[in-house]
């Protein structure tokens, strides 16, 4: 896309990413997610789940929480699909504390945003 001068779109890229992650294709996927922040697309909410979702098909836990925490310091939000997939993923692995880490953390937003009558 790029060569041809066309701006990548967030949209079209998260579908791709999407696709990717249910082939399981990490080395692409990575690639593809990489070559979308060089590139200056949005990263949005979308994306970094497609991002987790690979890494929860592949069991890479250390990349996983590197995503999450990138997501924290860019204030992109983690939705339930974002806190669920880490939870699976760590129960994969057998990572049991941290799995109700992130439960935890999930269940302190969803009050947060019910205190200030975010649906």
């Amino acid at each position: 896309m790029r060569a041809r001068s066309i701006v990548p779109d967030v949209h079209a890229c998260s579908a791709l990413l999407t696709v990717l992650a249910r082939s399981r294709m990490m080395a692409t996927t990575r690639k593809v997610f990489d070559e979308m922040a060089r590139a200056g697309v949005a990263m949005n909410t979308h994306v970094y789940n497609a991002m987790l979702h690979v890494c929860l098909k592949v069991g890479d836990a250390a990349l996983a929480k590197s995503l999450m925490t990138k997501m924290d310091a860019t204030s992109v939000p983690l939705d339930r699909f974002s806190f669920n997939t880490m939870i699976a993923l760590y129960c994969r692995k057998g990572m049991q504390y941290e799995a109700m880490c992130v439960r935890e953390r999930m269940e302190n937003e969803s009050r947060l945003m019910s205190s200030h009558g975010t649906p």
